[in-house]
């Protein structure tokens, strides 16, 4: 078995718990009543991880089929991970500040 296909099956792995654990993160973020901006910056953060293993898995299935990519189209397959991993960097920030101010200024 080659390092490759090693990979490929921890990603599948670990995957599935991600999907698992990013799911039930939107299903408590968006079932809370009092919804605050911290959760819903969380529940975006675990839709925009889901939408970052779904890519990572795409990508282990292309290896498992033995499907080769080309430069073009390997772009157009992870340019969606490459703009979620942007859309999570830019939360993590936002979510960062967010419980800064939390703590900074408590009664604000």
């Amino acid at each position: 078995m080659g390092e490759f296909t090693v990979v490929a099956v921890l990603i599948c792995i670990i995957g599935a718990l991600g999907i698992f654990g990013n799911l039930n993160i939107l299903f408590v973020a968006f079932r809370m009543k009092p919804r605050h901006k911290s959760s819903l910056l969380i529940g975006i953060l675990g839709l925009s991880d889901l939408f970052c293993i779904l890519a990572e898995l795409q990508n282990a299935t292309r290896f498992f089929l033995g499907v080769q990519s080309y430069q073009r189209e390997c772009f157009w397959a992870i340019s969606s991970y490459l703009v979620m991993v942007d859309v999570q960097s830019t939360l993590m920030t936002a979510l960062a500040f967010d419980r800064l101010l939390a703590f900074c200024m408590p009664f604000m």
